[in-house]
């Protein structure tokens, strides 16, 4: 076999090779494209997928915050920031689903107005349960200041609403806990809140709805707000 026959046979062979090669390096990229844009697509955000939003209200100082899944809406100020985060399911140990962090503006910043965790009640367990499982996940004693019987009435339900006092001397946290069919409500005020914010507060629970229903509130006053 001469030279030039076998520079010819390598050449058959390496062509293909050679085509194969050219048409991946052209090709790959655009089809990782594709299949990036295809997961994302199948794996929204946390916040596209839970779908809630907030929008105007007649009264330009208030917004109105709604999430669809769990069906309920409240009314915040708006000049208060507002922020969700999602439970990763793998982690068992978190009692919440969903927590949504109202701030309110102040002379550094935005500052916490209070956090509002959402999780379904899929034991069916009364509201003092799960006050008596919150402060045993957290490892407190808080459960000791919640009334022993619902003291208020939020979203037309039963509901705790007390103060559990800062060791500080300061202002405690304000918590209201409610349930609502498989919904779990626990709602948990910044410890130092204010006379404004202690109002925000009140107007924000005052204003929670299921389904759109306007229920008459009553909500106790506390000694230390």
């Amino acid at each position: 076999m001469t030279v030039l026959s076998a520079c010819k046979k390598c050449w058959f062979v390496l062509l293909p090779v050679f085509l194969v090669s050219i048409a991946v390096v052209i090709i790959l990229p655009f089809y990782l494209k594709e299949l990036k844009q295809q997961n994302q697509n199948s794996n929204p955000t946390p916040e596209e997928h839970k779908g809630i939003y907030t929008s105007d209200t007649s009264n330009p100082a208030i917004r109105k915050l709604t999430d669809p899944e769990y069906g309920f809406s409240f009314e915040f100020p708006s000049n208060s920031a507002s922020s969700y985060y999602f439970s990763d399911e793998s982690d068992a140990s978190r009692l919440w689903d969903q927590s949504i962090i109202l701030g309110m503006p102040g002379e550094q910043g935005f500052r916490r107005l209070a956090t509002m965790y959402v999780w379904k009640n899929v034991n069916g367990l009364g509201i003092i349960d799960w006050v008596e499982i919150n402060a045993a996940q957290r490892g407190e004693s808080a459960v000791r200041y919640a009334p022993p019987l619902p003291n208020a009435r939020l979203a037309g339900e039963s509901a705790l609403f007390y103060q559990i006092p800062s060791l500080q001397g300061v202002h405690g946290r304000t918590v209201a806990i409610f349930t609502h069919e498989e919904t779990v409500i626990f709602v948990e005020s910044d410890r130092l809140l204010g006379e404004e914010g202690y109002e925000s507060l009140l107007n924000v629970l005052r204003s929670f709805e299921f389904d759109g229903k306007t229920t008459d509130d009553v909500i106790p006053p506390l000694d230390n707000n």
